[in-house]
Order: structure tokens, then C-alpha cells, then sequence
């Protein structure tokens, strides 16, 4: 359903005085008008896209299976609603733009939680290494790498994950990481352990 799980994450932004001073939900301006094939991934069918511009639902038929190319790319042609019209039966956009999305042939990052991982502790702080999450991570397709790209719930003055060292730097033996496989995201709770 693109109308509400796609539009509304993404975030038109609100400037005054060169900074930003706040976002609107894309799906409060405008909606789909309707669908088209963009450039590149896999093939799609003749008249494969079908899309229902009253719900929101989309509906993708492709040529063969996925093969080496693991996702579609689609136009999504936006409609402020200002000033559509009819011309030779069909429905034109109101000059709204037009945006490229790309669909992906993944799951979100599985993982049993809490992530238990091995750490250092000493001096008030608690140590522990992003590659020991993202060994726990896995994926439903084989030689599909997860990367921890953030750690939350990690209080100030701690820095916790350093992308460059890979280490998570935090005051608590509990916290949050957050890992995608290059297109999704998703949260685990981790629980830091004293190494035996």
C-alpha cells in the first residue's frame, strides 16, 4: 500500500533563514497518481503494473523470477490535486513531479533478541564491537551482509558507535543497534557480557 506506508516517510522539508525549521509527510501534498516502470532491475510484464490509485495498492508482475537483478525500479508520478485533468480519455498529472523508488527482493535483518555480545568493562564504560552484532544478524537469502550503522539509547558525553573503529562506546551493558542489509532497517536490543 503506497499511500500509507510509502508516502508518508518521506519528509518535504520546511526552510526559513537557511535552516530547517520542520518537515511535512510527503502524503499531506500530494498522492499517486499513477505508477510507471523507471530504468533498470529486473523486467516487468506487459501491462505488469497495476496500480489503484483510490487505495493505494500496488501490484507488480515480472517477466520471469528475480534473477541476478534483486529489485524494480518504478516511477511514482505525484498529484497535487490542483489542477488535474482529462485529455483523450486519459488522466494527466497536475505537474506534479515525479519520483524513483526502488523495490528490493530482501526481508528485514533477522535476529533472536536480545543480541548478546562480549565486552570490556573499566572506568564507568562498557566496550563492545559492532562485528559481534552483525555475525548474530542474519537474512532468508544466503551472502546477504548486515551492517550496524548506529547505537542508540547511548546517553551523552558517550559516543556510542564509532563507524570508523566499529566500537560502541556506552555507559550501560544494554542498548540498541540499529542494522540494515544496505536497503532495510531494523532495531535489536543488545545486552553486553562480561567475557567468561
Amino acid at each position: 500500500d503506497l499511500s500509507e506506508n510509502l508516502l508518508p516517510t518521506f519528509l518535504v522539508p520546511t526552510v526559513s533563514g537557511g535552516n530547517i525549521t520542520a518537515y511535512t509527510p510527503l502524503d499531506d501534498i500530494y498522492s499517486i497518481s499513477r505508477v510507471l516502470k523507471g530504468k533498470g532491475g529486473a523486467k516487468i510484464a506487459k501491462n505488469g503494473i497495476s496500480f489503484n490509485a483510490t487505495t493505494g495498492e500496488l501490484e507488480v508482475t515480472l517477466r520471469r523470477p528475480f534473477g541476478d537483478k534483486q529489485f524494480v525500479n518504478l516511477l511514482l508520478e505525484l498529484d497535487d490535486g490542483s489542477a488535474s485533468s482529462k485529455k483523450k480519455g486519459r488522466k494527466r498529472a497536475a505537474g506534479g513531479p515525479r519520483i524513483q523508488v526502488t523495490f528490493a527482493n530482501m526481508t528485514n535483518p533477522i535476529a533472536s533478541e536480545p543480541i548478546v555480545v562480549p565486552g570490556a568493562f573499566g572506568a564507568g564504560t562498557v566496550t563492545s564491537n559492532a562485528s559481534d552484532v552483525e555475525s548474530q544478524v542474519t537474512a532468508d537469502r544466503p551472502n546477504n551482509r548486515q551492517f550496524m550503522v548506529a547505537a542508540q539509547n547511548v546517553p551523552t558525553p558517550f559516543p556510542g558507535l564509532d563507524l570508523n573503529t566499529g566500537v560502541v562506546t556506552d555507559n550501560d551493558t544494554t542498548y540498541t543497534a540499529v542494522v540494515t542489509n544496505g536497503v532495510l532497517f531494523k532495531k535489536f536490543t543488545v545486552q553486553v557480557a562480561s567475557p567468561s
